[in-house]
Protein backbone atom coordinates (compact mmCIF):
# COMPACT_ATOMS: atom_id res chain seq x y z
CA UNK A 1 0.00 0.00 0.00
CA UNK A 2 3.17 2.45 1.07
CA UNK A 3 5.24 0.99 -1.37
CA UNK A 4 2.46 1.50 -4.16
CA UNK A 5 1.47 5.16 -3.26
CA UNK A 6 5.42 6.12 -3.01
CA UNK A 7 6.01 4.15 -6.60
CA UNK A 8 3.45 6.27 -7.92
CA UNK A 9 4.70 9.31 -7.18
CA UNK A 10 8.69 8.25 -8.02
CA UNK A 11 7.61 7.28 -11.30
CA UNK A 12 7.38 10.74 -12.11
CA UNK A 13 10.73 11.57 -11.48
CA UNK A 14 14.18 10.72 -12.99
CA UNK A 15 14.29 7.02 -11.78
CA UNK A 16 18.08 7.19 -10.72
CA UNK A 17 18.28 10.66 -9.54
CA UNK A 18 19.74 10.90 -5.88
CA UNK A 19 17.58 13.34 -5.06
CA UNK A 20 13.99 13.03 -4.81
CA UNK A 21 11.55 15.50 -3.75
CA UNK A 22 8.03 15.63 -3.24
CA UNK A 23 5.21 17.90 -2.76
CA UNK A 24 3.20 18.55 0.42
CA UNK A 25 0.14 16.90 -0.93
CA UNK A 26 2.27 14.16 -1.97
CA UNK A 27 3.79 13.60 1.53
CA UNK A 28 0.33 14.23 2.59
CA UNK A 29 -0.92 11.29 0.34
CA UNK A 30 2.18 9.21 1.71
CA UNK A 31 1.05 9.82 5.40
CA UNK A 32 -2.67 9.15 4.61
CA UNK A 33 -1.45 5.57 3.21
CA UNK A 34 0.85 5.33 6.50
CA UNK A 35 -1.93 5.91 8.91
CA UNK A 36 -3.90 2.71 6.83
CA UNK A 37 -1.03 0.76 7.52
CA UNK A 38 -0.80 1.81 11.15
CA UNK A 39 -4.62 0.33 11.92
CA UNK A 40 -3.54 -2.79 10.10
CA UNK A 41 -1.26 -3.49 13.12
CA UNK A 42 -3.69 -4.74 15.89
CA UNK A 43 -4.50 -7.17 12.96
CA UNK A 44 -1.63 -8.69 11.96
CA UNK A 45 -0.60 -9.07 15.45
CA UNK A 46 -3.84 -11.09 16.24
CA UNK A 47 -2.68 -13.58 13.25
CA UNK A 48 0.98 -13.86 14.16
CA UNK A 49 -0.71 -14.69 17.70
CA UNK A 50 -2.59 -17.36 16.11
CA UNK A 51 0.12 -18.27 13.94
CA UNK A 52 2.00 -19.19 17.01
CA UNK A 53 -0.49 -21.10 18.68
CA UNK A 54 -0.64 -22.98 15.95
CA UNK A 55 3.09 -23.25 15.95
CA UNK A 56 3.74 -22.22 12.69
CA UNK A 57 7.20 -20.77 13.55
CA UNK A 58 8.68 -20.51 9.70
CA UNK A 59 5.75 -18.61 8.94
CA UNK A 60 5.79 -16.32 11.89
CA UNK A 61 9.62 -16.15 11.19
CA UNK A 62 9.20 -15.10 7.49
CA UNK A 63 6.17 -13.13 8.64
CA UNK A 64 8.54 -11.20 10.90
CA UNK A 65 11.14 -10.42 7.65
CA UNK A 66 8.30 -8.85 5.73
CA UNK A 67 7.78 -6.75 9.13
CA UNK A 68 11.42 -5.34 9.08
CA UNK A 69 11.23 -4.47 5.79
CA UNK A 70 8.26 -2.58 6.49
CA UNK A 71 9.32 -1.16 9.22
CA UNK A 72 12.76 -0.14 7.71
CA UNK A 73 11.40 1.71 4.72
CA UNK A 74 8.80 3.20 6.33
CA UNK A 75 11.22 5.11 9.14
CA UNK A 76 13.65 6.25 5.95
CA UNK A 77 10.51 7.35 4.38
CA UNK A 78 8.30 8.95 7.01
CA UNK A 79 10.66 9.79 10.31
CA UNK A 80 13.82 10.20 7.87
CA UNK A 81 12.04 12.37 5.12
CA UNK A 82 14.53 10.23 2.60
CA UNK A 83 12.56 9.31 0.12
CA UNK A 84 14.10 6.61 -2.56
CA UNK A 85 14.15 6.44 -6.24
CA UNK A 86 11.93 5.01 -8.45
CA UNK A 87 15.19 2.13 -9.42
CA UNK A 88 15.72 1.70 -5.58
CA UNK A 89 11.53 1.67 -4.48
CA UNK A 90 11.71 -1.19 -7.30
CA UNK A 91 14.24 -3.00 -5.90
CA UNK A 92 13.11 -2.54 -2.75
CA UNK A 93 9.02 -3.73 -3.63
CA UNK A 94 11.11 -6.73 -5.53
CA UNK A 95 12.28 -8.24 -2.10
CA UNK A 96 9.24 -7.58 -0.62
CA UNK A 97 7.28 -9.40 -3.10
CA UNK A 98 9.66 -11.93 -2.84
CA UNK A 99 9.17 -12.16 1.35
CA UNK A 100 5.82 -12.42 0.61
CA UNK A 101 6.12 -15.42 -1.92
CA UNK A 102 8.07 -17.28 1.09
CA UNK A 103 5.51 -16.16 3.77
CA UNK A 104 2.48 -17.69 1.04
CA UNK A 105 4.63 -20.80 1.02
CA UNK A 106 5.16 -21.25 4.31
CA UNK A 107 1.78 -20.79 5.19
CA UNK A 108 0.68 -23.48 2.29
CA UNK A 109 3.08 -26.33 3.63
CA UNK A 110 2.54 -25.98 6.82
CA UNK A 111 -1.37 -26.19 6.39
CA UNK A 112 -1.05 -29.55 4.18
CA UNK A 113 1.68 -30.78 6.91
CA UNK A 114 -1.51 -30.10 9.41
CA UNK A 115 -4.21 -31.49 7.00
CA UNK A 116 -2.10 -35.18 6.52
Amino acid sequence: MLFSRVGAISKKQPHDSNEIIFSRAQIASMRERDSALIETWAQRQSSVAKLRLLKADKAVEILSDCVNLETEFRDTLIFDKVYPNYNLLCSTRNIAKEKQKLFHKSLADFYESIAS
